[in-house]
């Protein structure tokens, strides 16, 4: 198969959306909800943008996209190594799988879908603490506050991949 034939018109329009989707998702997770703190807990938007990626592109192309996502996040945040280029793909995989076979494409499902993501990111990020530090409640706070400060924004990475899947059909 020739290049050309691969890439066609589609294509090329779904790679340019999910590019500026995650460019836009990473802008605003560093600059603006960087800033944003309540107390020392800050949202984190990036594990439902995974989890949509899965949603609506499927276990393969989702992963593949939330691979990407993780990249630059863990070049936005050195400390992680290489936690979210892992944890991303997973995600997004898993929730395209789940998509596939056993749940559809509402709202009801990706919020729930994104809650268990948060939850299980929290938890990998408190992993590492636990790992330095004694066992401490206040990794679990952490995890809880966390994912109720993300899950609204949440809602707001619902809707670009949403309208823009219905705009292809």
């Amino acid at each position: 198969m020739k290049l050309r034939e691969y890439f066609t018109r589609e294509r090329l329009r779904k790679i340019i959306f999910y590019a500026l989707y995650m460019f836009i998702a990473l802008v605003v997770q560093e600059i603006v909800l960087s800033g944003l703190r309540l107390g020392k807990y800050y949202a984190f938007l990036l594990p439902s943008v995974a989890v949509a990626l899965g949603m609506f592109e499927g276990s393969f192309w989702g992963s593949m996209l939330a691979l990407v996502l993780g990249l630059f996040t863990d070049l936005m945040y050195p400390e992680t190594v290489i936690m979210y280029m892992i944890l991303f793909p997973a995600t997004a995989f898993t929730v395209g799988f789940l998509v596939r076979f056993f749940l559809n494409r509402s709202f009801l499902a990706y919020m729930g879908s994104a809650f268990i993501c948060l939850i299980v990111t929290g938890l990998v990020q408190g992993l590492k603490v636990l790992m330095t530090d004694s066992f401490t409640i206040e990794v679990f706070v952490t995890v809880v506050v966390q994912t109720l400060i993300s899950l609204p924004l949440a809602v707001l990475c619902y809707f670009p991949p949403m309208r823009f899947r219905e705009s292809l059909s």
